[in-house]
C-alpha cells in the first residue's frame, strides 16, 4: 500500500488536519487527481478546507506536471488571499511552466499583502523568468532582491 493510501486511511473521522495530511500524503504519492478531489470532499464533510490543504493541492499539481499550472492558480485563487507558503508553492507551478510573467505578479501580490517573500520563493520566481529566457526581468529581479535583503 503507498503513502498516499495510508494517508487517505487517515479520513476515518475527518477534520481539517487529518485532510490536509492526506492531501499531503497524495502530493507525496504523486497522485495529484485524488489530492484535488479532496478539496470538495471536505467541504461534504463538513470541514472548511484551509491554506495547508489548498497549498497541498497547489503543490501536487505543481509537482506532477507543468501543464497544471493553471489548475494550480485557480486553486491559489479559491484560497484567496494565501500567505507565503501557497503563494510558494504557485509560483513554483508557474516557473515549471515559464509562466514567468504571472509569477512576477504573483510575487507583487505578496507586497501588497505586505508578506515578505522566503528563499524558496525568491527563487521560483527568478527561475521563472530563466525558465523562459526573460534575462532582463531576472536581473532586475535579483538586484532588487540584493537591494532589500531579506524584507520584500
Amino acid at each position: 500500500m503507498g503513502r498516499w493510501s495510508m494517508g487517505c486511511l487517515l479520513l476515518q473521522q475527518p477534520d481539517a488536519i487529518s485532510f490536509s495530511a492526506s492531501i499531503s500524503a497524495c502530493e507525496k504519492g504523486c497522485q495529484w487527481q485524488r489530492a484535488v478531489a479532496l478539496l470538495p470532499r471536505m467541504r461534504c464533510s463538513l470541514v472548511l478546507p484551509n491554506r495547508l490543504s489548498y497549498s497541498g493541492a497547489v503543490s501536487a499539481c505543481e509537482k506532477a506536471s507543468w501543464s497544471l499550472w493553471p489548475r494550480a492558480l485557480r486553486l491559489a485563487a479559491a484560497l484567496g488571499s494565501g500567505d507565503v507558503v501557497s503563494h510558494s508553492a504557485t509560483i513554483s507551478a508557474l516557473e515549471k511552466a515559464a509562466q514567468w510573467r504571472l509569477a512576477l505578479a504573483l510575487l507583487r501580490d505578496l507586497a501588497r499583502l505586505r508578506l515578505v517573500a522566503n528563499t524558496v520563493t525568491r527563487n521560483a520566481a527568478l527561475s521563472a523568468c530563466g525558465r523562459a529566457e526573460q534575462w532582463r526581468a531576472a536581473k532586475q529581479l535579483s538586484l532588487r532582491f540584493n537591494a532589500c535583503g531579506r524584507t520584500c
